[in-house]
């Protein structure tokens, strides 16, 4: 075998390492998030959004852990959050709703259907006293058209203090 095909056949052995390894070791990889959330657990918060584009998937970071239980599909749950969107659209503000300004947090069921897919999908399996970032692509959201809701198309990013779950 010429000495290319060897170097070829080597760095293709090396890289599959590689990714076995790196896909092997992180039982769940850690999402990367370029979202920044200032404020502490029962504050509002604020949020800085990089000028990049939104991501595709549904990212949930943990910004801080709580100690309470951990929640489950079904749970009645209530929580402060703040909604942004990724890009403001046609001169609206960033920030479309929070429960914080009106101190009243929300209840829900969740994994049942009662919020939005991304927020059904992303808060199972985080503990009572944690504050998360969600940021969730149109589909897990308000749909992909526009016409449809007025945040259809959109990118979201909610901070959401989980503050009980029974």
């Amino acid at each position: 075998m010429p000495c290319s095909r060897r170097i070829h056949a080597l760095l293709a052995a090396l890289f599959l390492v590689c990714v076995g390894v790196l896909t092997g070791c992180a039982s769940q990889p850690k999402p990367v998030t370029t979202v920044i959330v200032n404020g502490d657990f029962g504050q509002k918060p604020t949020l800085t959004i990089p000028a990049i584009d939104p991501p595709t998937t549904l990212r949930t970071t943990v910004v801080h852990e709580g100690s309470g239980p951990v929640i489950s599909q079904g749970q009645t749950i209530t929580a402060n959050y703040l909604g942004q969107r990724w890009k403001p659209m046609n001169g609206q503000t960033a920030v479309f709703d929070n429960s914080f300004d009106r101190h009243q947090p929300i209840t829900f069921r969740v994994g049942v259907g009662e919020v939005i897919p991304g927020w059904d999908q992303a808060l199972i399996g985080h503990k009572v006293g944690s504050r998360v970032l969600l940021e969730i692509p149109p589909d897990l959201a308000y749909g992909p058209d526009p016409l449809a809701h007025e945040l259809g198309g959109q990118t979201l990013v909610f901070v959401v203090d989980l503050i009980s779950a029974a």
